[in-house]
């Protein structure tokens, strides 16, 4: 406070206009300033590119829900570190894949995990089956399995159609442990061998009710 001049009276101090406009124009100023600066250091083309590489950092888009996409890419990297194809394998599926697109019959082949080397690869035998009924006969009774299946089927429009699935067979019988070792791997076999969507089927009786759900989609 300052001593009044005058009457001797007191009053208050109030800042001129000028100084008000010199402050709001300081900090106007000061604010640029830093959105400038955030948006420099944290523009992707000036993101390391070391952080960029790290897979255990993965890189999201703005605006993009961490809990979706974000939790996919982990799940899928934690998989494949975790279970393994061969590359002849690979190959195998690929080939597979392919040469029953245009396929005029069935055709089945059986995929297992290694339980040492939680390797997935075909079955030994290396079977392709070319009926439900022989593909249910080698199904075994406390194992899961997975089952890539093509099945030509005539849908109600009268088109021809060849769907390509993976049966994921879970017999009720088996224990815990092979339970989540092929639930952890499920995903990783479905994008792995490209099929369009999978079938959850817990006995080889159920192999009965496949034409009829592929027929209706």
């Amino acid at each position: 406070m300052r001593r009044p001049r005058g009457n001797g009276s007191r009053r208050e101090l109030q800042p001129k206009a000028s100084t008000w406009n010199g402050w709001i124009a300081r900090d106007r100023q000061r604010l640029m300033l830093e959105s400038a600066v955030h948006i420099t250091l944290y523009h992707p083309l000036n993101i390391p590119q070391a952080i960029c590489n790290r897979p255990d950092r993965p890189v999201r888009a703005l605006g993009q829900d961490p809990s979706s996409s974000g939790r996919a890419s982990l799940t899928m990297s934690s998989e494949s570190r975790l279970y393994t194809f061969s590359q002849e394998s690979k190959d195998h599926l690929r080939k597979f894949r392919l040469g029953t697109s245009r396929a005029k019959d069935p055709q089945a082949v059986i995929y297992l995990i290694d339980k040492n080397t939680h390797e997935i690869h075909q079955d030994p035998d290396q079977t392709v089956y070319k009926s439900l009924d022989e593909l249910g006969d080698d199904l075994p009774d406390h194992s899961p399995r997975f089952v890539l299946l093509s099945y030509p089927v005539t849908l109600p429009s009268g088109r021809l159609s060849v769907p390509y699935v993976m049966l994921y067979y879970l017999p009720i019988t088996c224990n815990n442990e092979l339970r989540m070792l092929y639930a952890g791997a499920k995903e990783l076999m479905r994008n792995t061998s490209e099929v369009g969507k999978i079938i959850d089927i817990e006995s080889a009786d159920d192999l009965e009710e496949i034409p009829g759900k592929l027929a209706t989609e």
